[in-house]
């Protein structure tokens, strides 16, 4: 399918209205393959800890915009899941920090692989002769939405 040189922005973002449609099915799909070991805020934590490295509770929270009491409740069930590990610190011993044990970096994965599989199957679908125009597309809306990932996407998506 190809737009007609003076396509509106309206048709562009009805586009990326249905494109996200699919994109948020995707991983819905890929996440509800571990929705009888984890929570999708116990997910979350698991996905900052990956991408941020150890955290406290208390940063968790303000990262997942959740009661610290909550994030602990969350933090105490991967704990007994050994989906994360819990160390003091070095400089203050009275904080604690998470980390992901190697079992949680699995699910995780395993994940991942389940949602790049789905996406390898629609990007077969697309002639080849169109990829090129679809990844250069990509490329420019992830380059421009960057800055909306880092300010929201972690700091206020609330469940």
């Amino acid at each position: 399918m190809q737009l007609p040189p003076n396509a509106h922005s309206t048709d562009l973002t009805d586009l990326l209205v249905n494109a996200s449609r699919a994109l948020v099915a995707i991983s819905a799909k890929s996440i509800a393959i571990i929705e009888d070991q984890v929570t999708l805020s116990q997910y979350r934590i698991l996905i900052i800890l990956i991408s941020e490295g150890a955290q406290t509770p208390t940063l968790l929270s303000r990262m997942l915009n959740l009661q610290p009491y909550i994030v602990t409740r969350l933090c105490d069930q991967l704990f007994e899941k050994t989906l994360i590990n819990r160390a003091p610190s070095d400089k203050d011993r009275r904080k604690i920090f998470v980390s992901i044990t190697p079992k949680g970096r699995h699910l995780v994965e395993k994940v991942i692989k389940v949602r790049k599989r789905s996406f390898q199957d629609i990007v077969e679908k697309i002639p080849l002769g169109q990829r090129v125009h679809v990844e250069l597309g990509f490329r420019i809306f992830a380059e421009i939405s960057t800055d909306v990932l880092n300010e929201q996407f972690v700091s206020s998506w609330t469940i």
